[in-house]
């Protein structure tokens, strides 16, 4: 068997089993033959020995001496004894351990000093039903901190892991005691790589700690500047050089992940969840307060959400306690809205008040990012879904690498006469009621406008070399100008129905590295969709000052600009013919 240090990476390696019935018919035992072999170094067989199982009415099987570095069937009362015998035995040869039953690591068996593994270990479950390793809430059992020590956990269930104590917290930099998925039953350095999980389904301690490792994911993998300077200290400090997953099938209750390798870990086709599968969970024991967080350094509240249920019950506010957060809503899934009716603001429920929930904090409402495929949410039409304060500030409410479907026209677009009604157009992003400016921010995101209103933004955008400027007769936003302006924007030749903005801004909202795109249809609105057709409300760009594009910001002072210099014309005309009757 190939030791995993010497490599870092033991997918080459594999053991095989040759049963082969005994001639014998007055002996009822079964002789079972082990190859542990090399697959990198042409099938060099490097261990082999032959050895008798007895039948289950006979006396327990014996200790072998540790230079055979196997046993076939640890049960719940050997394998401590047998991780005692085979671990104490240094060097680079590996021990494999078969597990034929579940087993509870608690104290007793294991002795108050724990358990030195000072080689490579590999402990190995059955295949064909689940094979449970109870930690029971214990910590600081198994110590790896010998120069060959390292272990390997294969097709087991670990539960009941715990967060680690202050002896954990010699060992623990650079991760966090607080999170029990760190494995704190082994006590090694986490700055090395020493253990090796494959195949085996990991019961976290909860939902809050899967919610928070699937956020980090998706902050590892996003092409925001803001994740990608969070993202650094994932791959210059854990050292995470490769973190693949999927959906895993069960909800938010589980991720699969397909390869992850860290500074303290590899994981391979390994399931993460917090369902029970053998062992009763267990209370987890308090993290130590000298190790937890202090509140400044609070880390982010993360909620997957993969319902509309879920998802309304996370955009209400937080309370009190965790109002100093940042509270980051993940969408697991695609999610779509129950339609909103013509009488009502959305389909989310009674409980949602005319006005919206309000949102007293920031939040952020980012799509699961961590397969590189962004979640869908599907507004349902719906307008004044969140309301935010009078003195909110800016992107008080962020949207993150999410698809956003279903968006609604706003409340006058019926009587609407022309395209310089701000209710006409969906891109101004009606579900958010808002009243200060850029509170709302979109990044990464992709909207799906209806037909009439791409294609006219699309025209203009050719138009104006890049750049749409839209001047309104109203603003979405209180005391607004009722400016909206689309910056660095390219209208793709295939699919004709795409077009990347740089950025835009303007009735309260922002946006940046945004893709838009033209629906199939009309959107069918509750009372349907208006559009009145007719010339669009746009200024030039030819405007702004040394040949640049206009932020909405400058774009003011542009129109006020002309205003200026057509009074000025106008005085000095009057103070011209002034001066000419005082000649006469």
């Amino acid at each position: 068997l190939q030791s995993s240090t010497s490599s870092g990476d033991s997918r080459n390696s594999r053991v095989l089993q040759e049963p082969s019935s005994s001639s014998s018919s007055s002996s009822s035992s079964t002789s079972t033959r082990v190859v542990l072999q090399d697959s990198s170094s042409s099938g060099r067989v490097m261990q082999e020995a032959t050895s008798n199982l007895a039948s289950a009415a006979a006396p327990a099987v014996q200790l072998l001496p540790p230079k055979y570095g196997y046993v076939l069937a640890a049960t719940n009362d050997t394998l401590v004894q047998h991780m005692q015998r085979l671990g104490a035995v240094a060097g680079p040869a590996a021990a494999v351990i078969y597990l034929d039953s579940n087993v509870t690591l608690s104290k007793p068996p294991v002795p108050d000093e724990g358990v030195l593994v000072a080689r490579p270990l590999v402990l190995v479950g059955l295949v064909r039903s689940n094979t449970s390793v109870d930690l029971h809430m214990r910590v600081n059992q198994i110590f790896l901190n010998e120069t060959w020590s390292n272990l390997t956990v294969d097709r087991l269930v670990i539960e009941n892991m715990a967060p680690g104590d202050a002896k954990s917290a010699e060992v623990a930099r650079p991760l966090s005691v607080s999170s029990a998925n760190n494995f704190w039953s082994l006590y090694y350095r986490r700055d090395e790589n020493r253990l090796f999980i494959k195949n085996c389904t990991m019961v976290v301690g909860g939902q809050s700690e899967l919610d928070y490792y699937l956020y980090w994911a998706t902050v590892y993998h996003s092409s925001l500047p803001y994740f990608k300077q969070l993202a650094k200290f994932i791959r210059d400090v854990i050292q995470i050089t490769v973190w693949e997953l999927a959906d895993a099938g069960q909800g938010d209750s589980s991720i699969f992940v397909v390869h992850e390798v860290a500074g303290s870990c590899t994981v391979e086709d390994s399931l993460y969840t917090v369902n029970d599968v053998v062992a009763p969970k267990l209370p987890a024991p308090p993290v130590d307060p000298g190790l937890q967080l202090n509140t400044a350094a609070k880390s982010p509240l993360v909620t997957a959400v993969s319902t509309v249920a879920s998802l309304r019950e996370q955009l209400k506010p937080l309370g009190p306690s965790e109002a100093g957060r940042t509270h980051v809503v993940l969408l697991r899934t695609n999610i779509t809205l129950p339609a909103a009716t013509a009488g009502s603001n959305s389909g989310l429920g009674t409980d949602v008040p005319p006005g919206g929930l309000p949102v007293p904090h920031p939040i952020t409402i980012l799509g699961d990012f961590s397969n590189q495929v962004p979640a869908v949410l599907d507004m349902g039409y719906a307008r004044s879904l969140l309301a935010l304060p009078r003195d909110a500030q800016a992107d008080q409410v962020q949207v993150q690498h999410l698809v956003l479907k279903g968006l609604a026209q706003g409340p006058a677009a019926a009587v609407a006469t022309s395209l310089a009604f701000p209710d006409v157009w969906t891109i101004l992003a009606w579900a958010f009621n808002r009243s200060t400016d850029k509170s709302v921010s979109f990044s990464a995101c992709t909207l799906e406008l209806p037909p009439q209103e791409f294609e006219a933004l699309q025209q203009q955008a050719t138009v104006g070399g890049g750049q749409v400027i839209l001047k309104m007769t109203g603003d979405v936003q209180a005391n607004g100008d009722g400016l909206f302006v689309l910056n660095d924007v390219i209208s793709n030749t295939i699919p004709t129905t795409t077009m990347q903005v740089g950025s835009f801004e303007g009735h309260g909202i922002s946006g940046t590295n945004i893709t838009l795109i033209a629906a199939a249809a009309a959107a069918a609105m509750p009372g349907g969709y208006h559009w009145p057709g007719g010339p669009l409300p746009t200024l030039a760009a030819a405007a702004a000052a040394g040949g640049g594009q206009l932020s909405g910001s400058h774009v003011a002072a542009a129109i006020a600009a002309p205003v200026v210099v057509v009074v000025a014309v106008i005085g000095g005309f009057v103070a011209l013919l002034l001066i000419k009757r005082r000649r006469r």
